[in-house]
């Protein structure tokens, strides 16, 4: 591991493409509503819900996406429409699978970390080496598709990014060990479900605390420093707090369309 000292610029991570297009998404979900729905009326506006607010970049992106296959002509021919409904003003991010799962929600974007305790296969998201077209390829998203239905009720529509890593984002330069290595023994790093057992045995405290309010923890002294992507800092705005960086990122993201 190496520090990176802050800059006073940051650039947006490379996310990968939807690794689906609108004709394929029609015909899944116009199949996925047949299947679920108790009436013959074709007609479906499915309810979309985010891990995050609509001022981050994915989901923004998800929004125009959600558009954009409002506009095309399969969806109008199968009478399907996408309506963004909120974010985690709505219903707090680690739930919100199990409202899709008890049909809150139709459709939901976002982190399948949060859901490692329901679905541990997950880990795999982040291990892997190929891109979200290559697991469509080779079997993969069916592989994690059949996961989660036997899991959680829950059909994977796509892996829609991927290539962005993880850093540990820091207030203050950490002490070196003997390696020159970063020590995290004591600090209290914010984290969500798939970072605990990763910054525990670097010696961390995870402090769990959900994303948009990683701006507050730092700013009030609640945390040294968060464990986050490569992208969305200056979304939150806690970039401003960061003086370092931790580097090389590990993993890669797993953002998910359910």
């Amino acid at each position: 591991m190496q520090i990176t000292q802050r800059r006073d610029h940051y650039k947006r991570g490379q996310e990968g493409k939807i690794s689906f297009n609108i004709k394929w998404l029609v015909a899944s979900l116009f199949a996925l509503t047949f299947t679920n729905s108790s009436s013959l009326a074709l007609a479906e506006t499915l309810n979309l819900v985010t891990n995050w607010g609509s001022g981050l970049y994915s989901v923004a992106r998800t929004i125009n996406f959600a558009e954009e296959f409002n506009a095309s002509g399969a969806a109008k021919a199968a009478d399907l429409k996408i309506m963004f409904v909120g974010g985690p003003e709505i219903t707090p991010a680690t739930q919100q699978l199990t409202a899709l799962r008890n049909g809150v929600f139709d459709l939901l974007f976002g982190s399948a970390g949060y859901y490692v305790g329901d679905v541990p296969e997950a880990y795999a998201i982040y291990a892997t080496s190929i891109t979200p077209m290559e697991a469509r390829e080779t079997g993969a998203t069916d592989l994690l598709d059949k996961i989660y239905l036997e899991k959680a009720n829950a059909h994977v529509l796509g892996w829609v990014a991927a290539g962005v890593g993880y850093h540990i984002w820091l207030k203050d330069k950490p002490p070196l060990n003997k390696k020159g290595e970063p020590k995290l023994n004591g600090l209290k790093i914010r984290s969500s479900g798939f970072y605990k057992a990763w910054l525990a045995s670097h010696g961390a405290t995870n402090v769990m605390i959900p994303a948009p309010d990683i701006y507050t923890s730092m700013e009030r002294g609640i945390v040294d420093g968060a464990a986050w992507p490569g992208l969305g800092i200056t979304d939150y705005g806690f970039e401003k707090f960061v003086g370092y960086r931790i580097d090389p990122p590990v993993w890669q993201f797993d953002n998910l369309l359910w």
